[in-house]
């Protein structure tokens, strides 16, 4: 197979690279990923990062990533190299950076995100693989009807890796020991707990949900979570029972971390990763009354 790169301003076309499959993207010697911008992106690229990792450690890997979550690769067992880029003009990230020389390019995108494309294109030689049709695609493996994290399994496949299926990512103690102070500073422990948006939290209110528990507003400008960094908000979902939202963030941490999780999508906005999200109130309110009858 030819994979012609891009031109890149005035420079010359590169020659075209030709590549074999299945052989010349099996244990590869390096390969960087790159997560799209949306926040949830960098969450499933969590998945894929550890699938290569534990199955093939002699494979070196960089994460590019936005500068939102560079934390993020801490959830892993062996945190990789990472590079952040910046939103720049017009919503295209910009990355001043060093990139990885990655012959093996992922990019991890549920949607089409002008972020990323600057940075997709400074691979111009690599083989750049997505999981859904977009134009800086040099090698599409269009898995974008299958949810995460299996997605990101069947990724790490091309590369002859053997996802542990098994793995989720673990806060680190620290920002868990931070989340538990804000929400019960006085004692340290903390009861249990829905963590919420304003708005879901009002839907429930009013459709009579039965809230047996606090709540945690996520999203609130005056309660304890109000300002934290996104690590240590990462850690209120974390510790949560249940998470309740309509931020699709919120929904991909509680799914990637085992929370039990309803959502609600009126934008068709949340990824692919779990059961689907309610899109009206009346979907979430019922989403919510089943959770409470099969428990948690």
């Amino acid at each position: 197979m030819r994979l012609p790169g891009f031109l890149t301003g005035r420079r010359p076309a590169p020659k075209e690279l030709m590549i074999h499959l299945p052989d010349d993207l099996l244990s590869p010697e390096g390969i960087a990923i790159l997560a799209g911008s949306t926040g949830f992106d960098s969450w499933a690229a969590l998945f894929l990062a550890n699938s290569v990792a534990r199955s093939l450690p002699g494979t070196a890997i960089e994460m590019i990533l936005p500068a939102v979550d560079v934390d993020v690769p801490s959830l892993l067992d062996v945190p990789p190299a990472v590079t952040v880029y910046a939103p720049g003009r017009g919503g295209r990230g910009s990355c001043t950076d060093v990139l990885p020389e990655a012959r093996i390019v992922l990019v991890v995108s549920e949607f089409p995100d002008s972020a990323i494309r600057p940075i997709a294109k400074r691979f111009r030689d690599a083989i750049r693989i997505y999981t859904r049709p977009d134009e800086d695609a040099n090698l599409v493996f269009n898995l974008k009807a299958m949810p995460v994290p299996a997605r990101m399994y069947e990724l790490s496949k091309l590369l002859g890796a053997s996802p542990d299926t098994s793995w989720r990512p673990s806060m680190p103690r620290g920002e868990m020991a931070q989340a538990a102070s804000l929400l019960s500073p006085v004692s340290g422990s903390v009861l249990p707990y829905m963590a919420s948006t304003t708005r879901v939290a009002d839907i429930l209110r009013r459709h009579g949900a039965e809230l047996p528990m606090r709540i945690v507003t996520m999203d609130s400008k005056e309660g304890p979570v109000a300002g934290q960094p996104p690590s240590v908000k990462a850690a209120v979902i974390a510790g949560a029972t249940v998470v309740a939202t309509d931020d699709p963030v919120h929904w991909a941490q509680a799914s990637a971390l085992g929370v039990p999780v309803i959502g609600l999508d009126r934008k068709s906005a949340f990824p692919n990763w779990g059961g689907p999200p309610a899109g009206d109130a009346q979907g979430l309110a019922d989403a919510w009354a089943g959770l409470l009858r099969t428990g948690w």
